[in-house]
Protein backbone atom coordinates (compact mmCIF):
# COMPACT_ATOMS: atom_id res chain seq x y z
CA UNK A 1 0.00 0.00 0.00
CA UNK A 2 1.29 3.33 -1.03
CA UNK A 3 2.79 5.59 1.77
CA UNK A 4 2.93 9.25 2.33
CA UNK A 5 6.80 10.69 1.93
CA UNK A 6 5.97 14.13 1.55
CA UNK A 7 3.28 16.68 1.81
CA UNK A 8 3.64 20.63 1.03
CA UNK A 9 1.10 23.06 3.03
CA UNK A 10 0.13 26.55 0.87
CA UNK A 11 -1.01 28.58 3.70
CA UNK A 12 -2.63 31.18 1.01
CA UNK A 13 -4.87 28.79 -0.55
CA UNK A 14 -4.87 26.28 2.69
CA UNK A 15 -4.51 23.13 0.57
CA UNK A 16 -1.75 20.48 0.94
CA UNK A 17 -0.07 18.65 -1.91
CA UNK A 18 0.61 15.01 -0.96
CA UNK A 19 3.17 13.01 -2.60
CA UNK A 20 3.27 8.91 -2.01
CA UNK A 21 6.17 6.91 -2.59
CA UNK A 22 4.84 5.68 -5.96
CA UNK A 23 5.24 8.67 -7.56
CA UNK A 24 1.55 10.00 -7.50
CA UNK A 25 0.76 13.69 -5.83
CA UNK A 26 -2.84 15.12 -4.79
CA UNK A 27 -4.19 18.22 -3.37
CA UNK A 28 -5.88 17.78 -0.42
CA UNK A 29 -8.15 20.45 1.57
CA UNK A 30 -5.59 21.58 4.63
CA UNK A 31 -8.50 21.11 7.35
CA UNK A 32 -9.17 17.52 5.73
CA UNK A 33 -5.17 16.67 6.16
CA UNK A 34 -5.18 18.16 9.47
CA UNK A 35 -8.52 16.10 11.02
CA UNK A 36 -7.09 13.17 9.51
CA UNK A 37 -3.75 13.13 10.56
CA UNK A 38 -2.08 12.26 7.24
CA UNK A 39 1.82 12.43 8.07
CA UNK A 40 4.52 11.16 6.82
CA UNK A 41 4.73 7.36 6.66
CA UNK A 42 0.92 6.85 6.90
CA UNK A 43 -0.29 4.21 4.12
CA UNK A 44 -3.42 5.56 1.97
CA UNK A 45 -5.19 3.12 -0.82
CA UNK A 46 -6.44 4.40 -3.84
CA UNK A 47 -10.20 4.23 -2.18
CA UNK A 48 -9.61 6.66 0.40
CA UNK A 49 -7.86 8.56 -1.59
CA UNK A 50 -10.65 9.11 -3.78
CA UNK A 51 -12.62 9.42 -0.80
CA UNK A 52 -10.59 12.12 0.44
CA UNK A 53 -10.82 14.59 -2.49
CA UNK A 54 -14.66 14.08 -2.87
CA UNK A 55 -14.39 15.66 1.14
CA UNK A 56 -12.30 17.88 -0.08
CA UNK A 57 -14.10 18.96 -2.59
CA UNK A 58 -16.92 19.65 -0.13
CA UNK A 59 -15.40 21.18 1.87
CA UNK A 60 -14.31 23.91 -0.55
CA UNK A 61 -17.44 24.15 -2.36
CA UNK A 62 -19.32 24.64 1.29
CA UNK A 63 -16.91 27.61 2.80
CA UNK A 64 -17.49 29.19 -1.06
CA UNK A 65 -21.13 28.75 -0.18
CA UNK A 66 -20.90 30.69 2.80
CA UNK A 67 -18.92 33.11 1.36
CA UNK A 68 -21.44 34.06 -1.44
CA UNK A 69 -24.72 33.42 1.23
CA UNK A 70 -22.63 36.01 3.67
CA UNK A 71 -23.19 39.10 1.08
CA UNK A 72 -26.92 38.24 1.03
CA UNK A 73 -29.95 35.85 1.48
CA UNK A 74 -30.19 33.88 -1.76
CA UNK A 75 -32.51 31.21 -3.31
CA UNK A 76 -31.75 27.58 -3.19
CA UNK A 77 -31.91 27.98 -7.09
CA UNK A 78 -29.86 30.71 -7.06
CA UNK A 79 -26.89 29.15 -5.50
CA UNK A 80 -27.39 26.00 -7.18
CA UNK A 81 -26.30 28.09 -10.24
CA UNK A 82 -23.52 29.73 -8.29
CA UNK A 83 -22.34 26.70 -6.94
CA UNK A 84 -22.97 24.70 -10.30
CA UNK A 85 -20.66 27.88 -11.76
CA UNK A 86 -17.82 27.20 -9.24
CA UNK A 87 -17.46 23.47 -9.07
CA UNK A 88 -15.69 23.16 -12.49
CA UNK A 89 -12.80 24.88 -10.76
CA UNK A 90 -12.92 22.89 -8.18
CA UNK A 91 -12.90 19.89 -10.21
CA UNK A 92 -9.72 21.25 -12.27
CA UNK A 93 -8.15 21.86 -8.89
CA UNK A 94 -8.61 18.86 -7.38
CA UNK A 95 -7.78 16.91 -10.87
CA UNK A 96 -10.94 15.08 -10.86
CA UNK A 97 -13.22 14.08 -13.83
CA UNK A 98 -16.52 15.74 -15.15
CA UNK A 99 -18.10 12.65 -14.64
CA UNK A 100 -17.83 12.91 -10.99
CA UNK A 101 -20.81 13.33 -9.16
CA UNK A 102 -21.47 16.73 -9.58
CA UNK A 103 -24.82 17.26 -8.96
CA UNK A 104 -24.44 14.74 -5.37
CA UNK A 105 -22.47 16.91 -3.92
CA UNK A 106 -24.00 20.58 -5.23
CA UNK A 107 -27.32 18.94 -2.97
CA UNK A 108 -25.50 17.72 -0.06
CA UNK A 109 -23.94 21.22 0.13
CA UNK A 110 -27.48 22.43 -0.06
CA UNK A 111 -28.73 20.38 2.19
CA UNK A 112 -26.30 20.71 4.84
CA UNK A 113 -27.00 24.71 4.51
CA UNK A 114 -30.60 23.81 5.12
CA UNK A 115 -30.11 21.79 7.90
CA UNK A 116 -28.09 24.61 9.58
CA UNK A 117 -30.97 26.83 8.49
CA UNK A 118 -28.69 29.10 5.92
CA UNK A 119 -31.14 28.37 3.06
CA UNK A 120 -35.03 28.76 3.11
CA UNK A 121 -37.06 30.11 0.10
CA UNK A 122 -39.68 30.68 2.11
CA UNK A 123 -38.40 33.20 4.56
CA UNK A 124 -36.25 34.58 1.61
CA UNK A 125 -39.26 34.96 -0.39
CA UNK A 126 -41.50 36.67 2.51
CA UNK A 127 -38.19 38.78 3.34
CA UNK A 128 -37.61 39.78 -0.20
CA UNK A 129 -41.58 40.88 -0.47
CA UNK A 130 -41.68 42.86 2.42
CA UNK A 131 -38.24 44.48 1.46
CA UNK A 132 -39.46 45.28 -2.34
CA UNK A 133 -42.74 46.62 -1.14
CA UNK A 134 -41.35 48.88 1.47
CA UNK A 135 -38.42 50.34 -0.90
CA UNK A 136 -39.52 49.86 -4.44
CA UNK A 137 -43.44 49.95 -4.09
CA UNK A 138 -43.75 46.93 -6.04
CA UNK A 139 -47.12 44.93 -6.55
CA UNK A 140 -47.72 41.47 -6.20
CA UNK A 141 -47.39 40.77 -10.06
CA UNK A 142 -44.49 42.11 -9.80
CA UNK A 143 -43.15 40.71 -6.54
CA UNK A 144 -44.58 37.36 -7.79
CA UNK A 145 -42.48 37.09 -11.24
CA UNK A 146 -39.39 38.56 -9.31
CA UNK A 147 -39.57 35.59 -7.13
CA UNK A 148 -40.47 33.40 -10.17
CA UNK A 149 -37.11 34.35 -12.07
CA UNK A 150 -35.16 33.34 -8.68
CA UNK A 151 -36.16 30.32 -8.61
CA UNK A 152 -38.49 30.14 -5.89
CA UNK A 153 -41.78 27.72 -6.11
CA UNK A 154 -45.16 28.90 -7.27
CA UNK A 155 -46.70 27.37 -4.36
CA UNK A 156 -44.74 29.28 -1.61
CA UNK A 157 -44.96 32.66 -3.64
CA UNK A 158 -48.79 32.14 -3.81
CA UNK A 159 -48.68 31.04 0.39
CA UNK A 160 -46.51 34.49 1.26
CA UNK A 161 -48.67 36.94 -1.15
CA UNK A 162 -52.51 35.71 0.34
CA UNK A 163 -51.06 35.73 3.77
CA UNK A 164 -52.73 39.45 5.31
CA UNK A 165 -50.03 39.36 8.28
CA UNK A 166 -47.86 39.87 5.11
CA UNK A 167 -49.41 41.69 2.49
CA UNK A 168 -52.53 43.14 4.09
CA UNK A 169 -54.86 45.16 1.79
CA UNK A 170 -53.99 48.07 3.69
CA UNK A 171 -50.24 47.53 2.78
CA UNK A 172 -51.29 47.06 -0.97
CA UNK A 173 -53.60 50.47 -0.89
CA UNK A 174 -50.74 52.52 0.82
CA UNK A 175 -48.71 51.91 -1.59
CA UNK A 176 -50.89 52.29 -4.88
CA UNK A 177 -51.30 55.81 -2.94
CA UNK A 178 -48.28 56.67 -2.59
CA UNK A 179 -47.36 55.23 -6.28
CA UNK A 180 -50.16 57.87 -7.47
CA UNK A 181 -48.95 60.64 -5.55
CA UNK A 182 -45.22 60.40 -7.23
CA UNK A 183 -46.50 59.75 -10.51
CA UNK A 184 -49.16 62.86 -9.87
CA UNK A 185 -46.44 65.11 -9.52
CA UNK A 186 -44.79 64.34 -13.17
CA UNK A 187 -48.38 64.67 -14.59
CA UNK A 188 -48.42 67.89 -13.24
CA UNK A 189 -45.41 68.84 -13.86
CA UNK A 190 -46.08 68.00 -17.47
CA UNK A 191 -49.34 69.85 -17.78
CA UNK A 192 -51.32 66.50 -19.04
CA UNK A 193 -55.05 66.30 -19.79
CA UNK A 194 -57.25 64.54 -17.65
CA UNK A 195 -57.12 61.43 -20.55
CA UNK A 196 -53.10 61.12 -20.98
CA UNK A 197 -52.98 61.50 -17.19
CA UNK A 198 -55.15 58.46 -16.73
CA UNK A 199 -53.09 57.05 -19.07
CA UNK A 200 -49.88 57.25 -17.83
CA UNK A 201 -51.39 56.45 -14.29
CA UNK A 202 -52.56 52.73 -15.52
CA UNK A 203 -49.54 52.09 -17.25
CA UNK A 204 -47.31 52.87 -14.75
CA UNK A 205 -49.25 51.15 -11.77
CA UNK A 206 -49.71 48.02 -13.82
CA UNK A 207 -46.08 48.41 -14.93
CA UNK A 208 -45.05 47.90 -10.92
CA UNK A 209 -47.34 45.21 -10.62
CA UNK A 210 -50.58 45.92 -9.42
CA UNK A 211 -53.82 44.41 -10.46
CA UNK A 212 -56.43 46.64 -12.48
CA UNK A 213 -59.27 45.94 -10.24
CA UNK A 214 -57.12 47.22 -7.16
CA UNK A 215 -56.42 50.67 -9.11
CA UNK A 216 -59.38 51.66 -11.15
CA UNK A 217 -61.21 52.96 -8.58
CA UNK A 218 -57.74 55.27 -6.88
CA UNK A 219 -57.52 56.30 -10.63
CA UNK A 220 -60.47 57.95 -11.26
CA UNK A 221 -60.51 59.51 -7.46
CA UNK A 222 -57.43 61.13 -7.89
CA UNK A 223 -58.63 62.72 -11.34
CA UNK A 224 -61.85 63.12 -10.38
CA UNK A 225 -59.96 65.03 -7.14
CA UNK A 226 -57.27 66.75 -9.60
CA UNK A 227 -59.68 67.57 -12.81
CA UNK A 228 -62.65 68.51 -11.00
CA UNK A 229 -65.20 66.82 -12.95
CA UNK A 230 -66.47 63.48 -13.18
CA UNK A 231 -64.74 60.57 -14.70
CA UNK A 232 -66.62 58.76 -17.87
Amino acid sequence: MPKIINFTFYKKTNLVDLSLDNGETYILDAELVFDKRLTKGVEIDSDTIKKYLYESLYKRLLRQAFAYLSIRTRSVSELQFYLTKKIRNLLKLFNLSEKFSVVDIINSVIDELKRRKYLDDYQFAKTYIEQQMQTKSKGSRALAYALMKKGIDKQIITSILNNKEIVSSENINSLIDKSITKIGIIIKSRSLDKRKAKEMLIRRLLSRGFEFGKIRSKIDDWIRCEYNREVN
